[in-house]
């Protein structure tokens, strides 16, 4: 879940010279909380799935980046 909110919240826009450059037009989500079903014990496991999830999806949006970017800077 963690990892599909920050793949779907990706838009690049550093070029971009109008409209919502802040970040804030439709479809971007700021933030995004978790809710475990019942009976489920939060652990340093738990933790560390939602981390790897983030981590994976910024490297990933890092990634798009690069490759959006001019080839000669």
């Amino acid at each position: 879940m963690v990892e599909g909110v920050g793949l779907g919240g990706y838009r690049y826009d550093k070029w971009r010279t109008n409209g919502n450059k802040d970040g804030q037009g439709p479809g971007r989500r700021r933030e995004a909380h978790r809710a475990a079903p019942g009976g489920l014990k939060k652990d340093k496991a738990w933790d560390a799935e939602l981390e790897l999830g983030r981590r994976v999806a910024e490297a990933q949006n890092w990634a798009r980046d690069l490759v959006n970017e001019p080839a000669a800077r």
